[in-house]
């Protein structure tokens, strides 16, 4: 047949010598074509016939994206290995099966072949019966010997059966396309297999063959996509509507019908599963005709040639950037988001490490608004604008406010093998020439018709591919479509500092899609391995906006430092960068430079004073960091070169002169550094210089002060000399410490290797440290310590107590407490310690112990350095704190050290040491922690020094005093209780209080809202109840004084914010035992007709059954029933009732003795929800004393329950112990006659002994209640009957 068709096509173009022959010539020879044609259709059809390849019987109803029927394609076949199918092929011949090279790995193994062959097989599901099924083994597999498994190229094998089969209707051969066969773009086909349902959309099944139509794309196009990884041996085609073969398809037929005849046009490939982003691709059968004919033995295989018609559009095909698979796959196989409003994926553990900027990152997390970070997920909804001191490092694709819980899907995916790795392997070496990279990874995140918050018919559509491999790292972002928005939008990355960012440059975010720093629109490429070109010697730049106007002899404006930079003795908080070279702290436009020391009255510090002119070119910019990696650097920059050192970096301030021409010199260039690096007590200079030019001019390099009282100058004969200095064995580079401070500083040294690290846990302790020497504390002999986390030293065993007892704690341990308060170093922050018996640090230790203590002749033999560095307090990352405790022994003799950095403020914390039942102890007098940096006992801020082998006098943090016998007139004991308001005979209950009638009154405000009310017991302190502050910052609250009405203008009213509020220790916020706190306000008030203190009751007070009480407050008036506007004060007037009585309305044992009732009996008088934390007073005399504290009830108002309230009376040790100065009035209340309550019983009620008076009532505000068992067991058989109501 092939001979004829050669004979044919030679006379087809002999037809211009047949027209010049005789006319009957050309006829008869016309005649011969038309016949010889015919002979050779007859002959094609005879093949086919005899081979009965590529006949359906059912190929007339085919339907689009469902299950295929029994029998439409007899010859797709299912692989299977170990039971399980694993590919798809096509049958070829009675013994014959075409399928992928990449198949074969699953059908064989060391052992031998281990696939079985199912042929005539309509479902995988094994409860459904296949009754045509055939079942073959393999007899030999032959893959194609040009096979490459990375690109997938001659990705073709033949299988032959273990035995023929016999052809039916459900089991027959298809034909192959020959040589010749030609494939239109746009020609149609369809795709086969039971591979993941990815290219319908559906869940992976491996159910019932699937079927789909598909159009042939041509090469030219489909390289398109692929950046020349398609070969004359691969065919493209693609479905419609997201439709594609998927995992499992592979092996699988592309065939493609003509003349009713079906024909193998490609075995599938590795596929896009669909996605719609990328054609799919198979191997082209046409191109291995000889192949499959030399390895079939003979067989007669059915090949046909496959026509199409006119002229193939992909001959003259050109890729656009629109016509590019922008998108990587994304959708089919993808890890889903959850649907969450500023939510974010769950950790992603990555297959491969992925560089960022020099850091490894093992892991990453994508957060729905449009970025990814990598140490923990990112909530934040608006986003920071990039190179702003984010302190993270971070990739925002679209950062915006997102809400995908209407719609839009975010999803991600890794990807380590197939031609999504080659296909970014060329563009990334057409982009970034010269690398010859090969990608190993993909991370894939994509972001799906993502609406914006409260804006649900917003859809935007981008993507973020991570590619690594060689040790390369680099960044695709992906524009599709995205819909305007209002929002703050950020597009690019940035790194911790802002050492490597870019923020891609769009006025809008719709612009995006338009946009490429790769021409192609719509995608962004970074290469993100490296850090930047200064990460040598040189720190990281200042940005654009922080550079100095190129002008000659000017300057900066005034920068200000947040922390002070102290240098030699003097302190600034602004300092100048020069044009020409160098620092000042008020502005100096000398050009001409001078010779150190100048004798001058300023102080200098000049990297490289010379004549510059930047308007040439160069830059100088300037940036001040006091935060992140950038602190780390620098610190360890210094410790290098001063390790006898102990600090930490608060502020590092950078100028840089980059290529900077002299003046009149432009083809000169100069690039040098000048770094401050600020910490509390120390302060260092370090000058870093890259190449310097040579020039005719002056120049000084060094610094100097004020009167030259220090200076240096680098000694070069020559500026360009200066890349090749150093007094630091690093050239280039020269460090100086310039704070002029004690010689060795006041920190010990720490962060070195000789450190040991405690757990990073939240309350979590240091494991059990011997000691090398014994430490005596106040007589008692330890060999052993604990470093706890939360800011202490403990002996005997680990404390991870977080809230902090007050000095002195009366407790069980010794304690030695820098800075006791909650800690958490679980994510940051370092706590180490060490133990020192080394020469240097013991002389050191022995020196300054003898300056405090000079008549005791002391030689240390021991030191222990524990260092909380920077660690932040519970639930505020933002915090960071920094301090040190120093213990020293030698001769019997031991001493602590307590150093302080700088100190974060925060809600509760004690600093000092304490005993067993606090026989010695010691509180550090600060109002605000933040204080302590600049306190002492030994006249060195921020160190305090203590000996605490023996037992010292006088050593308590409130000296006990007798108000009465105060010398000063105005204080607040001698004013307490007395309100200048004239009174009447009569207060009527439940009504408007008069203005200044209850001065002590005060109005506890939580974020502007009143919450509840207290007392002003002196000029600094507030009264209230812990269950008002319980659980709250202290900067949520505000005190209100002389308030009259919560709605209306009161002229007489002041408001302090609150410093520090203390509720006791014991408080039980479950049965309301010990609900009493302590607010201290930030600064005192000044007592006025309207402005009082109230008098507290005494310890041996006695409030009988039935004393009169007032109480106060701008609470409910009825249960649900808010005072109406403008919420004046009101005022009740109720009875006590005793404690047995209350008791028994109560249940017996829910009323302790730290607590006292009342109200009427019948109800109707009573305080109620916003009244707690008021006062609860009775008049003796002229003097109001308080007696309770508004705590709880049941209601307002019932009749037979009374209002519980805080006793005062069982307080006035606690009180006393932390209200030092100023102390408050406590008054002796007592009543007349016996008490009716004593003689009140109830069942349950333990009798009362005829001699049982008040006024022994035991003081027991420091020990927990012991509650009855009876009492417990009310109270869980309430809790209970919640659960059945």
């Amino acid at each position: 047949m092939h001979v004829c068709i050669s004979i044919f096509i030679f006379l087809l173009r002999c037809k211009i010598c047949l027209l010049r022959e005789p006319i009957e010539t050309v006829f008869i020879t016309m005649e011969l074509l038309y016949l010889m044609l015919i002979f050779i259709i007859s002959d094609t059809r005879k093949a086919i016939k005899a081979q009965h390849c590529g006949v359906s019987s059912l190929s007339t109803n085919i339907v689009e994206g469902e299950d295929a029927a029994v029998g439409v394609w007899p010859w797709q076949v299912s692989l299977h290995s170990f039971g399980r199918h694993v590919c798809g092929g096509s049958l070829i011949s009675y013994e014959w099966v075409l399928t992928a090279a990449h198949c074969i790995e699953y059908l064989s193994s060391d052992t031998g072949l281990n696939g079985t062959v199912y042929l005539g097989r309509q479902s995988q599901n094994v409860s459904v019966s296949n009754s045509h099924e055939v079942i073959r083994g393999i007899r030999s597999i032959i893959p194609h010997p040009d096979y490459d498994p990375s690109w997938f190229d001659n990705d073709i094998a033949l299988l032959r059966l273990s035995e023929p089969v016999n052809f039916t209707s459900d089991i027959s051969p298809i034909c192959l396309a020959a040589n010749d066969s030609v494939f239109h773009n746009g020609t149609i086909c369809w795709a086969t297999g039971w591979g993941e349902a990815g290219f319908f959309g559906t869940q992976h099944t491996y159910g019932t063959l699937q079927e789909v139509e598909m159009k042939i794309v041509g090469n030219k196009e489909c390289d398109c996509s692929f950046m020349d990884i398609i070969t004359p041996t691969m065919i493209c085609a693609e479905g419609n509507a997201d439709k594609g073969t998927c995992y499992g398809d592979s092996g699988g037929p592309l065939q493609c019908e003509q003349d009713s005849v079906w024909i193998l046009a490609g075995v599938t490939n590795p596929s896009s599963c669909g996605t719609g982003i990328a054609p799919d691709i198979y191997a082209r059968v046409s191109k291995f005709q000889n192949w499959i004919m030399e390895n079939v033995n003979g067989t007669d295989i059915g090949f046909v040639t496959f026509t199409s018609d006119g002229e193939d559009k992909d001959s003259s095909f050109l890729c656009s950037g629109k016509d590019i698979g922008l998108f990587y796959p994304f959708g089919n196989e993808d890890i889903e988001n959850p649907s969450e409003d500023d939510g974010s994926s769950n950790l992603v553990l990555l297959e491969e490490p992925f560089v960022y900027f020099g850091h490894v990152y093992q892991q990453v997390y994508v957060n729905n608004n449009g970025h990814l970070t990598f140490d923990e997920p990112l909530s934040q909804p608006i986003p920071n604008y990039l190179h702003s001191q984010l302190n993270r490092d971070i990739i925002a694709v679209c950062w915006t406010d997102m809400d995908n819980r209407v719609n839009g899907t975010i999803s991600y995916r890794q990807v380590t093998s197939g031609r999504l790795l080659l296909a970014a392997s060329n563009y990334l070496n057409q982009y970034f020439q010269n690398l010859n990279f090969t990608a190993s990874w993909l991370f894939i995140a994509t972001w799906d018709k993502v609406p914006y918050y409260n804006n649900p018919q917003s859809e935007s559509t981008f993507q973020v591919v991570l590619v690594s491999g060689k040790n390369m790292s680099f960044i695709l972002m992906h524009y599709g479509h995205l819909a305007p928005t209002t929002y703050p939008v950020e597009s690019g990355y940035d790194t911790t500092d802002s050492t490597d960012f870019f923020s891609i440059p769009v006025s809008d975010v719709t612009y995006l899609p338009y946009t490429s720093n790769v021409n192609v629109k719509g995608r962004w490429v970074f290469r993100v391995d490296h850090a930047s070109e200064n990460n040598g010697l040189f720190y990281p730049s200042g940005y654009q906006n922080t550079q100095n106007p190129c002008r000659s002899n000017t300057s900066s404006p005034a920068l200000y430092l947040l922390y002070p930079f102290l240098y030699f003795g003097r302190t600034y908080q602004e300092i100048y960068v020069n044009n020409n070279g160098h620092l000042t702290f008020e502005p100096f436009y000398e050009s001409l430079p001078e010779a150190f020391p100048v004798n001058s009255p300023r102080d200098i510090i000049a990297p490289l004073w010379a004549k510059f002119d930047c308007s040439v070119s160069g830059s100088i910019s300037y940036r001040i960091v006091t935060r992140g990696r950038i602190l780390d650097r620098a610190r360890n920059d210094v410790k290098q070169h001063f390790r006898q050192f102990g600090f930490s970096v608060h502020t590092v301030f950078i100028a840089t002169w980059n290529r900077v021409p002299y003046l009149n010199s432009p083809t000169t260039e100069s690039s040098f550094q000048v770094v401050l690096v600020i910490c509390r007590t120390l302060s260092f200079v370090i000058m870093n210089y890259g190449n310097i030019s040579s020039t005719d001019q002056s120049f000084q390099a060094g610094y100097d002060t004020i009167n030259s009282t220090h200076y240096f100058s680098i000694p070069v004969p020559d500026e360009n000399k200066l890349f090749n200095s150093s007094n630091v064995n690093a050239p280039g580079r020269w460090v100086f410490r310039v704070d002029g401070g004690p010689e060795d500083g006041i920190f010990y040294p720490y962060g070195d290797e000789e450190d040991e690290m405690s757990p990073q846990s939240d309350d979590g302790s240091s494991p059990l440290i011997p000691l090398l020497q014994p430490f005596v504390f106040f007589g008692r002999v330890y060999d052993k310590i604990f470093v706890n986390n939360n800011g202490d030293l403990t002996f005997n065993e680990p404390f991870d107590q977080w809230h902090p007892y007050y000095l002195p704690a009366y407790s069980s341990i010794d304690i030695i407490a820098p800075l006791w308060t909650d800690i958490n170093n679980s994510e940051q922050g370092t706590i180490s310690y060490r133990q020192v018996t080394d020469a240097h640090l013991l002389n050191r230790a022995s020196r300054e112990v003898n300056k405090y203590f000079p008549r005791l002749n002391f030689s240390a033999s021991w030191v222990f350095i524990a260092t909380w560095d920077k660690v932040p307090y519970y639930g505020n990352r933002e915090s960071e704190s920094t301090f040190q405790v120093v213990l020293v022994s030698g001769k019997n003799m031991s001493f602590t050290f307590m150093h302080y950095d700088f100190i974060t403020p925060t809600q509760s914390a004690e600093s000092g040491l304490d005993t067993i039942n606090s026989t010695n102890f010691f509180s550090i007098p600060v109002s605000d922690i933040a204080n302590l940096p600049y306190t002492s006992n030994v006249n060195v801020k921020g160190r305090w020094v203590f000996r605490v082998d023996n037992s010292s006098e006088n050593n308590g943090f409130c000296v006990k005093t007798n108000p009465q016998a105060s010398s000063d007139v105005f204080s607040s004991a001698l004013e307490c209780g007395r309100t200048p308001v004239t009174t009447r005979s009569r207060i009527v209950g439940g009504q408007n209080a008069s203005a200044g009638h209850w001065p002590w009154q005060a109005s506890l405000l939580l974020l502007s809202r009143h919450i509840c009310g207290g007392s002003l017991i002196n000029k600094q302190w507030v009264l209230s109840a812990a269950h008002c502050v319980h659980g709250y910052p202290t900067s949520y609250f505000t005190v209100f004084l002389g308030r009259q009405t919560q709605g209306g203008f009161n002229p007489n009213e002041v408001f302090r914010y609150v410093r520090l509020i203390i509720k006791h220790p014991n408080y039980n916020n479950f049965t309301n035992e010990n609900d009493i706190a302590l607010l201290k306000l930030r600064s005192p008030v000044t007592f006025t007709d309207y402005i009082r203190p109230v008098c507290l009751a005494a310890h041996n007070s006695v409030f009988n059954s039935g004393t009169d009480s007032w109480i106060t407050g701008w609470g409910n008036i009825g249960e649900g029933v808010p005072l109406p506007s403008p919420n004046v004060l009101q005022e009740v007037e109720v009875p006590v009732i005793g404690n047995r009585q209350c008791n028994c309305l109560y249940g017996v044992g829910e009323i302790t003795d730290n607590m006292i009732c009342a109200g009427l009996l019948e109800g109707g008088k009573d305080s109620c929800q916003g009244d707690s934390g008021g006062p609860m007073v009775s008049r003796q005399s002229s003097v109001w004393v308080q007696s309770g504290i508004v705590s709880f009830g049941t209601g307002c108002a019932r009749p037979e329950l009374p209002g519980v309230y805080t006793r005062v009376s069982h307080y006035q040790e606690w009180i006393s112990s932390l209200v030092c100065s100023d102390p408050p009035g406590f008054v002796q209340f007592t009543s007349a006659g016996a008490d009716p309550d004593n003689s009140y019983s109830c069942p349950g009620l333990t009798p009362s002994p005829s001699s049982l008076i008040e006024s022994k009532i035991r003081s027991s505000a420091t020990t927990p209640p012991q509650n009855s068992l009876l009492s417990y067991l009310l109270l869980l058989l309430a809790v209970l009957s919640l659960f059945y109501m």
